[in-house]
């Protein structure tokens, strides 16, 4: 009896050893599942679309001849600076300063005509008549004398304004007749790049909106620019619309843009801004049609059913059901389940994320609890 009593309390020990040691070896073997995860915080999920197109000068003239004649000399080439009132070209004008003279000279002859006329009639020595006739002829005469200066003053072509010839489509000697093209000038103070829109797009632009636009001959140059007007109407042909936009004058590089230059412009169009976003793999559909995210909380998952919104570039606007600051699973949903226990091994960021968001994976004690239904 002595033996039996002293064996049985050490066999009592070893299965409470045992039991114990079960216990802790079923609490070990819950491992905790790596997950890749997002966390809830505003980004931008506007979109943009793409276009090019060449760049322009906002004002762009056309001198064309006002007279028939010869081409004299021509002062200025492709590439010169002008001033408003330079003139860039005479023509032979000895035929028209002839005539010129010549009514001049009977001008004179008319308004000598005319002094005397008067004064015959203020001593009655003439009628009302004469004098009258007599004042239509000097009319007529001065007159052709205006005629003559005006025609004399179409032979020397000036710049109507500040700006750069582009082109010129004549040589001295040539025979140019009235209407003809002579020069083409423009103000490239003031580039722009207009482009067609899309009727599925320009809707969302408007006037003054802030667009980023590249020049294939500048590769190392970025420009800003807003919209400086969108036209009234498509095209019927190809329902794009025409959006007019201007290179900011004061870049340090625009005095290196020339018209004819390739420009490639990113527009905004649907703007989205300060939204909280999750990549669209993160999302469960549930049996309800309700979109699912599972949030991590206390190193465990919770099932949360969530407002979505607008979708681009992969990600997708969450509209309610999160909280800033809080992480969800970032992808494969469907393989989890609520209560698992879970481990951030990774954090999956937005290209609109700043540079030094953060990008160390957090803690358990870094991933802010989420509030419960009672809270």
């Amino acid at each position: 009896m002595l033996v039996f009593s002293l064996v049985l309390p050490a066999c009592s020990g070893e299965e409470d050893a045992d039991a114990n040691g079960n216990s802790e070896a079923t609490t070990e073997d819950e491992q905790s599942q790596p997950v890749g995860a997002v966390e809830i915080r505003p980004r931008d999920l506007s979109r943009t679309i793409s276009v090019s197109s060449q760049v322009e000068a906002l004002r762009t003239v056309t001198l064309a001849s006002q007279m028939t004649g010869i081409v004299e000399e021509v002062l200025v080439e492709e590439g010169d600076v002008v001033s408003a009132g330079d003139v860039l070209a005479r023509f032979d004008l000895t035929q028209e300063q002839a005539e010129l003279d010549r009514a001049q000279a009977l001008a004179e002859k008319e308004r000598a005509a005319y002094e005397r006329i008067k004064e015959l009639v203020e001593n009655e020595f003439a009628s009302r008549a004469e004098y009258e006739e007599q004042k239509a002829d000097l009319a007529v005469a001065e007159s052709e004398v205006q005629l003559w200066e005006r025609r004399l003053a179409f032979g020397t072509l000036t710049s109507p304004s500040d700006a750069v010839v582009t082109d010129r489509f004549i040589e001295p000697g040539e025979s140019v007749s009235s209407n003809d093209e002579t020069f083409e000038i423009a103000n490239v103070g003031a580039l722009v790049v207009r482009a067609g829109i899309s009727e599925l797009h320009v809707g969302g632009l408007s006037v003054g909106d802030e667009v980023h636009l590249r020049i294939d001959a500048l590769p190392g140059e970025t420009f800003e620019g807003t919209i400086r007007r969108i036209f009234p109407r498509a095209d019927t042909d190809t329902r794009r619309v025409q959006v007019e936009l201007q290179l900011d004058p004061d870049h340090e590089a625009i005095a290196q843009v020339r018209p004819g230059f390739l420009a490639r412009a990113e527009l905004t169009v649907d703007r989205r801004d300060g939204v909280f976003a999750v990549p669209e793999q993160a999302l469960l559909a549930s049996d309800e049609d309700e979109s699912i995210l599972y949030m991590i909380t206390d190193d465990r998952l919770e099932r949360r059913p969530v407002t979505v919104g607008a979708s681009s570039g992969g990600w997708t606007e969450i509209l309610d059901g999160v909280e800033e600051g809080s992480y969800a699973v970032a992808s494969n949903p469907a393989n989890f389940q609520e209560g698992q226990r879970v481990r951030i091994a990774s954090i999956v960021q937005h290209p609109s994320d700043p540079d030094d968001a953060e990008e160390d994976v957090p803690t358990t004690e870094e991933v802010p609890a989420q509030p419960t239904a009672q809270e």
